[in-house]
């Protein structure tokens, strides 16, 4: 059993993949947590980038790389098929082109997550993101957005992305 489990989505984007890695790897405060982190990949990535990511999640102090390929496409079954195969406490579900710029970010998700116990889950901040105003009312008409950064959507299918980009910290 795992402290924590990171969950990846990716599909035939290496570079954007080895850049989110990277930005993990070199996240601190973690001494005392086990993360466990899973690539769940609808392309094929080959043995020797899986090496290169074992080695850059090997300076975490306790870290583990573990990888699935699955046979149908779709970011939302890679999450949901996910949820089956990790064994960590939380989860954090990062997009392939995440980057941490912050090396505490996993800690203070950690730490936001620890604060209340009637938290079910913490938002970062979306560096980036942005959308017109009648780009969010339509998300909001559709029931693909919330009008709160931390709420999922009436179809619980999505949150309030297109908010993440505006917020100063955590959520």
């Amino acid at each position: 059993m795992h402290d924590l489990s990171i969950v990846i989505p990716t599909r035939n984007r290496i570079s954007d993949l080895t850049l989110c890695i990277e930005s993990i790897g070199v996240q601190t405060g973690l001494e005392n947590v086990s993360i466990e982190l899973l690539i769940v990949d609808d392309g094929e990535i080959e043995e020797q980038v899986l090496e290169y990511f074992r080695e850059v999640l090997g300076r975490l102090p306790d870290a583990s790389l573990r990888y699935y390929r699955k046979t149908k496409p779709g970011v939302w079954l890679s999450r949901y098929e996910a949820l089956g195969l990790i064994d960590g406490e939380i989860l954090l579900s990062f997009d392939d082109d995440a980057e941490l710029d912050d090396p505490l970010y996993i800690r203070r998700m950690l730490e936001t997550y620890a604060s209340d116990p009637s938290i079910v889950g913490v938002g970062g901040i979306a560096k980036g993101l942005s959308s017109s105003k009648s780009g969010k009312l339509l998300g909001r008409l559709t029931c693909q957005m919330s009008a709160s950064p931390g709420r999922l959507s009436a179809s619980t299918l999505a949150g309030s992305l297109l908010l993440w980009g505006g917020d100063r910290e955590c959520f």
